[in-house]
């Protein structure tokens, strides 16, 4: 069993989008070609830079290159970069205690208790008030140097646009969210993930197609890899 918080909207029990932002959602899926998309994010960077600049934004850009330079560039040319421990170990305990008393919500909006996951569960997620409420965690989105490094690669300033502290159990074939797919949550985008229990290369770990950010994509998030799509490319386990 693995715990990973990860970037991206809080699983809950009937949570749903609104009719409008399913469309505009779906519509924004219908343009996976990676020029596009690419296009469309540099003048919304653009737009957004000029409605909410700010005095120091030129500082914290240099700041960027001459601290961040090496995970900047990983970013624009593998797709993920890896930022080492970026927490004390009696932080993420501190985290993990906290978070085993708290109840659990699968796909399906099953709730159990961390320590009793139901048959057939493989992931689940924690509900968003519990996630906010872990100690560190606030702290942790709003650190400068994440937050700098996100900032060049968007190529402005950057928005939390949702949060999620995840188990992953133990089973013989994966979730649907389990296999290779593509996250289509915006035009352009930056995840953190960071494990809070140890993870080895068979309990659960994390695997991105390297450079396949650099490819167009498809209408659907999951769909068959072709070797010849990908050759010479590795998965990197992180």
């Amino acid at each position: 069993m693995r715990m990973m918080m990860k970037g991206d909207r809080p699983i809950d029990c009937l949570q749903r989008l609104s009719p409008l932002k399913s469309m505009i959602y779906y519509l924004m899926r219908l343009l996976p070609f990676v020029l596009v998309r690419r296009g469309i994010a540099a003048l919304i960077a653009l737009w957004i830079n000029a409605v909410h600049s700010t005095p120091s934004s030129g500082s914290e850009r240099k700041q960027v290159l001459e601290q961040h330079l090496k995970h900047l560039h990983a970013v624009r040319a593998k797709g993920w970069t890896y930022l080492g421990s970026l927490l004390p170990a009696s932080q993420v305990s501190e985290m993990v205690q906290f978070l085993a008393t708290r109840e659990l919500v699968a796909l399906n909006g099953e709730r159990f208790p961390t320590s009793a996951p139901p048959p057939g569960v493989k992931l689940a997620s924690y509900p968003i008030r519990t996630v906010l409420e872990c100690p560190r965690v606030i702290e942790f989105i709003n650190r400068p140097d994440i937050l700098r490094i996100a900032a060049a690669y968007l190529g402005c300033t950057p928005t939390v646009s949702g949060l999620r502290i995840d188990w992953s159990i133990p089973s013989s074939t994966p979730d649907y969210l389990q296999q290779f797919h593509r996250d289509y949550d915006d035009w352009r985008f930056v995840k953190l993930l960071m494990y809070l229990t140890d993870v080895g290369a068979e309990s659960g770990p994390h695997e991105y197609v390297a450079t396949s950010h650099l490819r167009s994509g498809q209408l659907r998030a999951r769909g068959r890899i072709r070797e010849r799509s990908w050759s010479g490319l590795t998965a990197r386990r992180t």
